[in-house]
């Protein structure tokens, strides 16, 4: 079954380059007017949400909005590559929310966006003829399916899309194929059993969940207490099975965890982050002494969240409670390669660019920050340095709890999928001609005239009659002689 959004939408009519910037409900339609005077919304939020629809036209290349009411707690965009700018491209991402019944869902989404000759050549035409855009981008959900425990985290199996982890605030950890819920007489109701339970934990779930991506099926996994569980899915295809941890780390090694991550480039390395202020490095080659490889001390306050580079393999990114991020060198950890102080709240999630190597994103409170390490100036000593961000998405009216990088393709480097606890999804590609005008973005042909396919069959068609015009002179010239 699919849930497709009532949208509308306004154009920026700008000849250059074309925006489409797509809005759906943005004062918080599920609260009522009086309650909305009792938390202040009239006042801030409204007004923030009338300024920032005023400013989005000449800051995303598209922006499109999905209004709902139920909190959202997770996100993660399956990403695709797109090749062929003549052609649509497409992305997926799931989405955890909270429901009404006291329980979770899990949502599919899809998301279709016209490539940029198309939205070329409709700003064109829209704006000498004043008609209606054809092409525009389409968002729905596939399906959704409820779950009778909260929900507290969520991840997809990199080589595989279609399996899903999901934690909650139970010990077990539920595994499920989605192909199966694609079809129309799925049972997406909460008695559906999951297809895979994983079991090992002491307590509950945090919602800390990784999977390795150049080892298929392992997964890395946290509690609230801090004790750390690695599960290899073998036999995910057999229905009801259980699978049991093959390594635990205890709370009293890991020290309290806040934050854990697979690295991309080693297959045998990952890094934890947590209450002691100290980054932990562990090498699955030496997990029978259950102590890690490396420990440093890279905070002053709690450390919240951790990064790795996904093209750099001795790039990692941690940030913490004293408002600081810091980007490390593991070949030297006396002092970091860059630090920087925001002037926002705690950080509550941060990830590199999937296309772009010094580009990464931070949450904080109402908003999305981008970052660019190639703007921020080098210091002597390991002093943080105030540096304004690339880009500041404020549209979320309440807490920003995940976001996601949407594609991994050099025509959309900057679009990135977002959800906070009031409900809406927000779906964005940042203006890369005002924030990045340094940077070869391939977007050459964006800016080109993009003629019609009736015009390049006449075009066609003329050479073909001056061919055969030409053919027959030759021919007449030769029984001539």
């Amino acid at each position: 079954m699919q849930f497709k959004p009532a949208i509308c939408y306004s154009i920026t009519r700008w000849p250059s380059r074309s925006n489409l910037i797509y809005f759906f409900n943005l004062e918080m339609a599920h609260v009522t007017h009086t309650e909305r005077e009792e938390r202040g919304f009239v006042s801030f939020y409204e007004a923030k949400a009338r300024v920032w629809r005023f400013y989005a036209s000449h800051l995303y290349d598209m922006c499109y909005v999905s209004q709902s009411s139920q909190p959202k707690i997770s996100v993660e965009a399956v990403v695709k590559r797109c090749e062929k700018k003549t052609v649509n491209c497409e992305s997926e991402f799931y989405v955890t929310a909270k429901s009404s019944n006291a329980g979770s869902q899990l949502m599919l989404w899809k998301m279709i966006v016209p490539s940029m000759k198309m939205l070329q050549w409709d700003s064109l035409k829209s704006c000498t003829q004043s008609a209606e855009p054809r092409y525009k981008p389409k968002a729905y959900s596939v399906f959704c399916l409820e779950r009778p425990t909260t929900l507290v985290g969520m991840k997809v199996l990199p080589q595989n899309r279609d399996i899903v982890v999901l934690q909650s605030t139970q010990k077990e950890i539920e595994l499920f194929n989605c192909s199966k819920m694609r079809e129309n007489n799925a049972d997406l109701s909460c008695r559906r059993i999951p297809d895979c339970s994983l079991i090992g934990l002491p307590s509950a779930g945090r919602g800390l969940m990784s999977f390795n991506r150049l080892r298929p099926c392992q997964l890395l996994a946290s509690d609230v207490d801090g004790n750390i569980c690695i599960w290899t899915i073998r036999n995910r295809e057999e229905a009801r099975s259980v699978v049991t941890a093959e390594t635990t780390i205890l709370a009293s090694q890991t020290m309290g965890v806040r934050d854990l991550s697979w690295h991309p480039l080693h297959i045998s390395l990952f890094a934890t982050v947590g209450e002691s202020r100290k980054l932990c490095i562990w090498d699955m080659r030496s997990l029978g002494e259950h102590k890690p490889a490396l420990v440093e001390e890279v905070h002053d306050a709690t450390a919240t969240c951790i990064s790795f580079n996904r093209f750099n393999e001795v790039l990692i990114n941690t940030a913490s409670e004293d408002k600081t991020i810091k980007v490390w060198d593991l070949r030297c950890m006396k002092k970091p390669f860059y630090a920087i102080r925001t002037l926002t709240g705690e950080i509550n999630k941060m990830k590199y660019s999937n296309y772009m190597e010094s580009v990464f994103a931070t949450s904080s409170n109402e908003s999305v920050f981008i970052w660019d390490l190639s703007q921020i100036k080098l210091t002597d000593d390991s002093s943080p340095v105030e540096h304004e961000p690339l880009f500041v998405h404020g549209g979320h009216m309440g807490k920003v709890t995940d976001f996601s990088w949407l594609f991994c393709d050099r025509h959309y480097p900057l679009s990135m999928c977002s959800i906070s606890e009031d409900g809406p999804i927000h779906m964005w590609q940042l203006n890369s001609y005002a924030f990045l005008p340094a940077r070869k973005v391939d977007r050459t042909d964006a800016v080109k005239q993009f003629k019609p396919v009736k015009e390049v069959q006449s075009s066609s068609a003329a050479s073909g009659v001056k061919r055969s015009k030409a053919a027959k002179l030759q021919r007449s010239a030769a029984a001539s002689k």
